[in-house]
């Protein structure tokens, strides 16, 4: 029988004008080992008042990732300050855990895939911004409950809105990418 971990997510306010000394500082005061973070999985998701449309319901999940969060920190400002032109100052929660398993030094790459996975059978689709579909290859077993803490809106957040791009946003080609028929 698999055994069952419970992920402990670490919460932070996040925008594009923070810099990675001011993300680690907040992921420091959250919990956060700063040499954990090489072994990380996070999400970025909106704190708006709206989600993002897809397929089989709405979230608020832009984009999940593993590792290498200090120089992917720069990147994700980029294409979300190019979502700002848009919408304006966009308020961003950042999710990061440190999962560890025994006798496997990439458990969180297993987590990744695990989230893509409940994301893609929950919305009919990856992530806005992950343009990969990841796969396991332990076969771990996470709890239903942290997979879904940051990529659902949570208990009784209601969106009125739910937006998506069009044909003609430079967004489109990658969130298209991973849409699964409904």
């Amino acid at each position: 029988m698999a055994r069952t971990f419970k992920l402990h997510w670490h919460w932070i306010d996040f925008d594009t004008e923070h810099t990675w000394a001011t993300v680690l500082r907040k992921l420091k005061n959250a919990g956060v080992r700063e040499h954990d973070l090489s072994r990380s999985v996070y999400a970025i998701r909106l704190k708006a008042r709206f989600g993002i449309k897809y397929p089989k319901g709405v979230s608020p999940t832009l984009y999940v990732g593993e590792g290498r969060l200090r120089q992917r920190v720069e990147t994700h400002r980029k294409w979300l300050r190019e979502m700002e032109k848009t919408f304006g100052d966009l308020s961003l929660q950042l999710a990061v855990a440190t999962p560890r398993v025994q006798n496997n030094s990439v458990a969180y790459k297993e987590v990744e895939a695990a989230l893509i996975q409940f994301f893609l059978k929950k919305y009919g689709s990856a992530p806005f911004k992950n343009s990969d579909i990841e796969y396991q290859k332990f076969g771990h077993v996470f709890t239903a409950s942290s997979l879904a803490e940051p990529l659902t809106p949570g208990k009784g957040t209601r969106y009125h809105w739910a937006v998506e791009p069009t044909h003609i946003n430079s967004f489109y080609k990658v969130f298209m990418r991973t849409h699964r028929e409904v």
